[in-house]
Order: C-alpha cells, then sequence, then structure tokens
C-alpha cells in the first residue's frame, strides 16, 4: 500500500465524520495562494519517519494526524471523538492527542493515528 492510499483510506473513512476532509498539500487556495477553508473541516497529514533517508526503504513508523477545525473548540474535539470512532473502527489507533491550536479564525483538535498493515 502506498502512502497516497493509505491517505486517500483515511480521507474516505473521516468523510463520514464531515464533508470538508483535506489532505494537507490539497488545501484550496484563493488567487493570492491563501487557504479558503470552510467554517468546519479535517485536514489529514502523514508523519513519517524511515530508517533511510532515501524514502526507498521500509518506514519505521507512520502517523496519520488528523485535525479538526472550527470557529469553536468545542466542535472540534467533537469532531476529533467522531474521527477518532470512525478510524478505531478501521484498525486504527489513537497514539497521541496534541494541544488544541487557535488562530483568528479557527480552533483546532489533532490527534495523530497509526496502524499496521
Amino acid at each position: 500500500m502506498t502512502l497516497l492510499e493509505v491517505l486517500a483510506g483515511v480521507r474516505t473513512k473521516l468523510l463520514t465524520v464531515h464533508a470538508a476532509v483535506f489532505i494537507r498539500d490539497a488545501v484550496p487556495r484563493n488567487a493570492d495562494g491563501v487557504p479558503q477553508l470552510p467554517e468546519r473541516c479535517i485536514i489529514i497529514d502523514l508523519i513519517i519517519d524511515t530508517k533511510v533517508r532515501d524514502f526507498t526503504t521500509v518506514y519505521s513508523s507512520v502517523l496519520v494526524q488528523v485535525g479538526c477545525w472550527s470557529s469553536s473548540v468545542a466542535q472540534s474535539l467533537t469532531d476529533l471523538e467522531a474521527a477518532r470512532a470512525a478510524l478505531e473502527a478501521d484498525g486504527w489507533d489513537m497514539v497521541r492527542v496534541n494541544g488544541t491550536q487557535t488562530d483568528q479564525q479557527y480552533r483546532g483538535a489533532t490527534a495523530d493515528f497509526t496502524t499496521i498493515y
């Protein structure tokens, strides 16, 4: 299974939580390059570590980070809990909950998940 297939599978599963699920590098942007996100969304990202830095060997770890974003931290946490339930039903394990993040518009809650293939 390729890393792109991993991301696509996680995205498909998270679409059951909310309709706006983006892979980090595919976040829509306006003409000025500024990200254009809906009021509520989920952004997924890969965190990988390899034994050799050429990406041709076996990965020593692969984490999928799921970030739930909203104007309300309560909504973000609710979405993250729903994402956890959806991914754990598919064999993923939550290994870490990260600190909440904020900016002028969004409140985010993120967690890292891993599974064995």
